[in-house]
């Protein structure tokens, strides 16, 4: 007698109800420990709940807007139509986020991503801003 595989496979993880927090639960799973998360989100929408947020809110004002950061930044993959666009998103992101950090502080969630999205966006920034932006 041979298992049945489907006893083999772990259920996939449920989806949360789309809340800012469960998206943020969500991304430091996903992309920051680059661990499986407890539980499933449809980016796309998890974006959007992000952006209609910081239309309301402030992003300045939000410490913890580096999630939408890291969200743009990696949904620029999966729809390369809206790369630029959500790249741009997320280095709105990475500065405010860095406006709200002590002097020289790095961490490398934010920072690599960053970096990335400047060398990706740099020659359509330095027509319009002409000079380096770190």
């Amino acid at each position: 007698m041979t298992a049945d595989p489907t006893l083999l496979l772990a259920p996939a993880p449920a989806a949360a109800p789309l809340t800012r927090e469960a998206v943020q639960a969500y991304v430091w799973a996903r992309y920051v420990e680059f661990d499986t998360p407890a539980f499933e989100v449809d980016e796309d929408a998890a974006l959007a709940l992000l952006e209609r947020h910081y239309r309301e809110h402030p992003i300045e004002a939000d410490a913890e807007c580096f999630y939408y950061g890291i969200l743009a930044y990696e949904r620029s993959f999966a729809r390369p139509h809206l790369r630029r666009s959500h790249l741009r998103q997320a280095l709105q992101a990475f500065d405010a986020y860095r406006r709200q950090t002590s002097e020289g502080f790095s961490w490398e969630p934010v920072d690599d991503r960053r970096a990335h999205v400047v060398d990706d966006l740099w020659p359509a920034l330095e027509r319009v801003v002409g000079t380096a932006l770190d």
